[in-house]
Parts: C-alpha cells; structure tokens; sequence
C-alpha cells in the first residue's frame, strides 16, 4: 500500500501548479535531466507549430489567398508562441552540464526562429516588391523550421 501515490493539493496547485505525489519517489523531479528534456521537448513542438502555421499564412498571403491583416496577426500569434516557450527554457534550472547544454541549444535555435519571424514580418511589412521580400521571410521560416526538428531530434535521442 505504500507504492500507490497519494496526491495532494501542495504548494504550487495554489497558484495554478500540478499536483504532486506525496510519495517522493513518484515525483518527476528525482529524474535529473527527465524535465528538463521534456520541457524543451514541449517548447520545441510548440514552437514547430507556430513556425509551420506561420509559413502556411505567409504562402497563402503570396497565393492572394489571405489578406495582410490575417497575415500580420498570424505572424504575431506565432512570435508570442515562441517567445512563450523561449521564456519557459529560460526559466528552467538545469542540474548538469548536458542539461544546460541542452538548455543553450534550445535558446539559441529559439533565437533563430524569432529572427526568422522578424524577417517575414519586415517582409510582410514591405509588401509586394519590397526588402526583404514574402520568399525571403518563408525562406527565414524555412530555416527555422529546420532548426527546430534538428533540436527535436537531438533531444529525442539522448
């Protein structure tokens, strides 16, 4: 009967947290490195998302299919996504050195993805025949793309 988890409110289900067994070995958290990998592993999917949707918006805005506006605040959607899970890496406390590592990795392919939504927004911004151009930005968004699923695949393979 000791090994069945008993769950409680703690601390942090106060303030909107997770519950958390009272049993310690059943808490995520006596796994080092198990967090912090499924944290960025979540970023990055969510991350790969907001790109994906993005290039979507900014090749129909090319096709004449979307307006600018629809564009515009889907590229703005996608930026907030993104700095939303760039600020959840940020947050996490890595215990060793090959999670700080991975930690870094994610910080920096989340930097070439918010650079890559400031260029297909200064592309969207310039319009048609504009610098830097609505390819330029989906290519930017291409980059990015590629970034990410190199991360999720060095993350998936420890």
């Amino acid at each position: 009967m000791q090994d069945m988890p008993v769950w409680r409110w703690g601390r942090g289900a106060v303030h909107g947290g997770p519950r958390q067994a009272t049993n310690p070995a059943l808490n995520r958290s006596n796994f080092p490195g198990r967090c912090i990998t499924e944290s960025v592993s979540t970023a990055v999917k969510d991350s790969s998302s907001a790109v994906a949707t993005a290039r979507i918006a900014l090749r129909q805005d090319m096709a004449g299919k979307l307006t600018r506006a629809a564009t515009s605040t889907t590229l703005d959607d996608g930026l907030k996504e993104l700095q939303s899970s760039r600020s959840t890496v940020l947050k996490l406390s890595p215990a060793t050195t090959v999670d700080r590592g991975t930690q870094r990795q994610a910080l920096d392919a989340l930097d070439q993805c918010a650079a890559g939504f400031a260029t297909a927004r200064a592309a969207l911004a310039a319009g048609d025949g504009g610098t830097p151009s609505l390819a330029d930005g989906d290519k930017a968004l291409a980059d990015a793309q590629d970034v990410l699923k190199q991360l999720e695949s060095t993350v998936a393979s420890p």
